[in-house]
This record gives C-alpha cells, sequence and structure tokens, in this order.
C-alpha cells in the first residue's frame, strides 16, 4: 500500500493464503487474503503482486496459465487507517476470455467499482470461504 506524505512510504505485507480457487468466491462472496496492524494513515493506492495465474477450463479440466496484466492487481483509492476502525480492502474480479477456441487466451480484470474500502465482505457461509 502507498502511504501518503513527503515521501510517500510503501507498506508491505505477505498474504497468508498463497493460493486459493476463484471458483468459491462467485458474487459477493471473498476470500481474507490477510489480516493485521496497517500504520495509522491516509493511503492513495493498493497493489497486489501476482507471481502466477492458473485456471481450469469447465470444459475440459486443462489446466492454462492466465494473463493479469502487470502481474499485480493496483487501485488507486484514497483511503484512512485508524484504530478506532476496522478496515477491510477488496479486489474485485472478472476472467475475460479473448479469442476463439485453441487460441483463447484468459485474463484477469479488476473491477475498479466493485473493489476498496467501501466494499463489505459477505458473510462467509457453512463450509465455503
Amino acid at each position: 500500500m502507498l502511504k501518503s506524505g513527503t515521501p510517500e512510504e510503501l507498506v508491505e505485507f505477505n498474504p497468508d493464503i498463497q493460493e486459493f480457487d476463484l471458483t468459491l468466491l462467485p458474487g459477493a462472496a471473498t476470500l481474507e487474503l490477510w489480516r493485521g496492524m496497517v500504520p495509522e494513515g491516509t493511503y492513495t493506492k493498493v497493489f497486489a503482486y501476482v507471481t502466477r495465474v492458473r485456471g481450469t477450463l469447465r470444459s475440459s479440466g486443462d489446466v492454462i496459465d492466465m494473463k493479469l496484466p502487470s502481474n499485480k492487481l493496483q487501485l488507486t483509492h484514497t483511503f484512512e487507517i485508524t484504530t478506532e476502525n476496522l478496515t477491510n480492502f477488496t479486489f474485485d474480479i472478472t476472467v475475460v476470455k479473448a479469442g476463439q477456441a485453441e487460441n483463447a487466451k484468459y485474463i484477469l480484470k479488476p473491477q475498479a467499482g466493485e473493489s476498496g474500502t467501501t466494499q463489505t465482505p459477505a458473510p462467509k457461509t457453512k463450509g465455503k470461504p
């Protein structure tokens, strides 16, 4: 996360979960990747760097590599972290198919309008994330 100020400060953390199944997260379902303390202040950007994205095609069961532009989820969104409030941050993404049949590529596309601190994670249901 990029903390505003002079100079700007990069606050980094490593998520607790390194791999997860997006098919378990349809609609408003969410998965907590990390929980911890973040220094108080105003933040202007959030980045999630991703080293690899793989998917399984429903039609064939084939496992394929997928593309995430710039290998990161990034959102420019100003928000405050205070000790008085719990802050949740949600990245919403969609899988987009580009091309036809065997030449098709699959791309993760961030949904900026559905991402940010204003989104409330859906309650977890029994047996699902």
